[in-house]
């Protein structure tokens, strides 16, 4: 009885470990030029921005970065993704800020800010 109930238990386990292995692998493009956070993600219909509106992607799938965007964001709280790039053309640069060449575009907020 010990025994059937340990190769029951054994079996369960492999089922379940099939299971999650066989769900589908989530991968998300994203394209600075041509995205938009309304699409759906795909290659055809890109998401734009990296953070986004769908926060599935941060976990555990497959980021596809548009070659020859530049992407004014930063990669956080993204836990088990694969970053990468996709089409032709220099890789994507992700960079945290942007530069702005109007010097009178800024505005003082006061103290220094």
């Amino acid at each position: 009885m010990r025994s059937a109930l340990l190769l029951f238990a054994l079996l369960l386990s492999i089922t379940s470990f099939v299971c999650q292995a066989q769900e589908e692998e989530k991968i998300f493009y994203i394209s600075s030029s041509t995205g938009s956070d309304e699409n759906p993600g795909t290659e055809d219909l890109p998401f734009k921005t990296i953070v986004g509106r769908n926060w599935d992607q941060r976990v555990s799938s497959t980021i596809r970065l548009k070659s020859g965007d530049v992407f004014f964001e930063s990669l956080m709280n993204f836990k088990g993704c694969v970053i990468e790039s996709y089409g032709e053309g220099q890789k994507p640069v992700v960079c945290g800020f942007r530069v702005l060449k109007n010097v009178d575009a800024w505005e003082s907020s006061g103290d220094g800010v």
